[in-house]
């Protein structure tokens, strides 16, 4: 039987090979994360527990000075407040995992590192599923109690109405900073709060006439126009009105396996959070915290398990924490406010 010989590729003599130095991948580094910059990790020893919140109303006190005058061979006086109140608000852990697994043949004959790669996902993986459960608990406005209002009640109106005239925008986040300041005793300044938006609302604060119009009369409006060093970031610069502004721009895909992708941003639209630096409460007793404290037992350790008699590795990355409104432990230091309302 006679052979039939061709050229490979149209008459090409060239044979492709794989260039295992380019993958095509959207891993995002785990420390890159944003709530980082904003929660402070709680590391505690057991999975279960409680902590120590006050009413912290009596420390500040003042409704009439003449009950505290001791006039000289009297009693003493009995001041006529009561003992301070206090709760014991538990936390409790749970303990999730994030696996794959691969074949021995997989990884021996794979042109690049198959494990390797299969760790930095199931790192970002966690830290993305970890982000989504923080906004939801943090965008709850149950979980604040009193702090937790809409932009129209705090500063008059919405964001996206905002001028120079209206400040809006100003006035939300002053306002909701007056009242953090009121609730702490002045313990929480501005210059200890970060604002919290994602990507959508920091472009309605970045095009809004507000905005807009003080940059028209600012120096530094073309390094403003042109995204330069502290504009960078949807050119919203690092501090607006004495607040650190953050973009958490945490992207997670809601869909399930194997049907088309869905992307969304972790923070909701039209929502700011201001919440307290990362262990910027620093109180005369006891250790120093921030509005969020996550509790974690275990914070995201890698495990690779070598399954000899199945020939395979398995892949794990454990979290032990807790990601539900036990976090939220000091409320009055944070703000949950609704931008479009």
């Amino acid at each position: 039987m006679a052979q039939s010989y061709v050229f490979p590729g149209n008459n090409n003599t060239y044979v492709p090979t794989l260039h295992s130095e380019l993958i095509v991948e959207f891993t995002r580094n785990p420390a890159s994360f944003p709530i980082l910059s904003y929660i402070n990790v709680r590391k505690v020893d057991k999975q279960r527990g409680y902590y120590i919140r006050m009413l912290n109303d009596n420390q500040g006190r003042y409704n009439n000075d003449s009950d505290s005058i001791w006039p000289d061979g009297n009693d003493a006086p009995v001041s006529l407040s009561s003992n301070d109140e206090f709760t014991y608000p538990p936390f409790e852990c749970f303990r999730r995992n994030y696996s794959k697994r691969y074949g021995y043949l997989a990884c021996d004959q794979g042109a690049w590192d198959v494990l390797d790669q299969g760790a930095r996902m199931l790192a970002m993986d966690g830290m993305t599923a970890r982000s989504r459960r923080l906004h939801v608990t943090l965008t709850t406005g149950a979980n604040w109690g009193a702090n937790s209002s809409t932009a129209t009640a705090l500063g008059g109106g919405v964001w996206s109405a905002a001028t120079s005239v209206l400040p809006f925008i100003r006035s939300t986040i002053m306002q909701a900073g007056i009242n953090i300041q009121k609730a702490t005793y002045s313990d929480v300044q501005l210059k200890d709060l970060y604002c919290v938006i994602n990507p959508n609302t920091a472009k309605v604060i970045a095009t809004s006439a507000e905005y807009i119009d003080f940059m028209k009369q600012s120096p530094v409006n073309l390094p403003i126009w042109m995204g330069q060093e502290q504009f960078s970031k949807y050119n919203i610069p690092t501090s607006l009105f004495g607040v650190n502004m953050i973009v958490d721009d945490t992207v997670y895909n809601s869909a399930i396996p194997g049907a088309p992708a869905v992307f969304a941003f972790s923070l909701p639209d039209n929502t700011a959070l201001l919440l307290s630096k990362k262990q910027g409460i620093q109180p005369s007793a006891g250790g120093s915290f921030s509005t969020v404290e996550m509790f974690t037992y275990q914070d995201m350790e890698p495990f690779v398990y070598n399954d000899v008699k199945n020939r395979r590795y398995d892949l794990q990355l454990v979290e032990n924490c807790d990601t539900s409104v036990n976090v939220i432990v000091a409320p009055q230091s944070g703000y949950l406010i609704a931008t479009n309302t």
